[in-house]
């Protein structure tokens, strides 16, 4: 495939499912999706096509797949990527994300509004699939953080995390976690804010068995709220919010509130999802699912209806008699509550927090905030706000 061709397709291919393309010819960039790249830019794109043929992340956070390609006598390096399973914007992500490299500072996160989350196995097959038209040949995949272009993301600790949880390992007995899910799959908000975390543990401090033990409630948590229906972009996300927190921890004191908080927490957001058997729509479960999955896009009635194949009037009719009440007023209400979590836990400012959400302004997001909790951002980020 000549070069124009090959620039063809990833822009048709890019405008599909927005993942970004860049093509090297030795040092030269002569194709990029971005309009806007730093000067160092291109040293970033030749570490990155360093991996060449191979399908990797950084850090647990970026998709990114490189692909050779000969035309004629020379052999054209193509990166895909960064991809997102889920996206930082929104998420209280603090770390360093190659795309900041790439993009800079100041345009990162309008670039991120406009990437589409995509699953690993969407974007192992879209990365596949061009490399089997260009190559008659599938990427090798390889996990592995990149050193020389990422910080660590969150420490050690949350590192190692990740390994935990996905061996669903766990410090605590069966029985103990068989009567946290259930507690948790209650939603009883209220008996999960009383139970005393430093007592579970059986070891008070900053000894590493505690540390453990707080990170294995985190994953019990996580898995009772997808087990009750809670979709895993938002029990991972806000799994992922409290390991970063963790991981930053330095004293007694926080240690102790990132305790305290976690199995209230997730509570609350298990109680918000719980759908009774009576009462289960599966439109209304997608459309749920859908709104859930672009709270940071502007969202209409309309659109959703016609993404999950139904009527406006049909939907409309769905929340006032399932969910008992407006569909605006639902999408409002999650986007405050992913506030909520933000406000408490990062140090973004309420601009910054209202755009991410897509509200309108940063009055208005002040307004419908204050309708729904009765109190101000401001307010709810000083009675809230995890130590540091």
């Amino acid at each position: 495939m000549d070069t124009q061709t090959l620039i063809k397709l990833l822009n048709y291919t890019g405008r599909l499912n927005t993942v970004p393309a860049f093509v090297l010819d030795e040092d030269e960039l002569i194709y990029s999706s971005f309009s806007h790249l730093e000067e160092d830019a291109k040293a970033v794109l030749r570490n990155l096509s360093g991996n060449a043929s191979e399908i990797f992340d950084v850090a647990g956070r970026e998709m990114f797949a490189c692909i050779p390609h000969k035309v004629g006598r020379k052999t054209l390096r193509i990166i895909l990527g960064p991809g997102y399973t889920i996206n930082p914007v929104g998420t209280a992500f603090k770390g360093k994300l190659i795309l900041e490299k790439l993009v800079g500072k100041a345009r990162v996160r309008d670039t991120l509004i406009s990437l589409s989350e995509m699953s690993a196995d969407d974007f192992f097959e879209y990365a596949d699939t061009l490399s089997l038209v260009l190559n008659n040949d599938c990427l090798k995949r390889s996990f592995k953080a990149i050193e020389t272009l990422s910080d660590k993301i969150d420490g050690e600790l949350t590192e190692f995390v990740f390994g935990m949880r996905e061996n669903e390992l766990s410090p605590y007995s069966p029985e103990a976690e068989k009567k946290l899910i259930e507690l948790l799959q209650s939603g009883d908000v209220k008996r999960l804010s009383e139970i005393n975390i430093n007592y579970l543990s059986d070891a008070p401090g900053l000894k590493v068995e505690y540390l453990f033990k707080i990170v294995a409630l985190i994953t019990i948590a996580t898995r009772a709220a997808v087990a009750k229906g809670v979709s895993a972009e938002r029990a991972y996300g806000l799994s992922d919010l409290y390991l970063a927190k963790l991981g930053r921890a330095e004293t007694d004191r926080q240690i102790a509130d990132i305790a305290k908080n976690v199995l209230p927490h997730f509570g609350r957001l298990i109680a918000q999802f719980k759908t009774q058997d009576e009462e289960f729509s599966p439109h209304l479960a997608a459309a749920e699912k859908y709104i859930e999955q672009h709270l940071h896009f502007p969202l209409s009635l309309g659109d959703v209806a016609r993404n999950i194949g139904v009527s406006e009037k049909y939907l409309s009719r769905l929340f006032a008699v399932k969910k008992k009440e407006k569909f605006t007023h639902f999408v409002s209400r999650l986007r405050v509550e992913e506030a909520k979590t933000l406000l408490a836990r990062t140090d973004k400012k309420l601009v910054d927090i209202a755009y991410s959400l897509a509200f309108a302004s940063e009055s208005y997001f002040i307004k419908v905030f204050s309708d729904i909790t009765g109190m101000t951002p401001r307010e709810y980020r000083d009675r809230h706000r995890l130590a540091r």
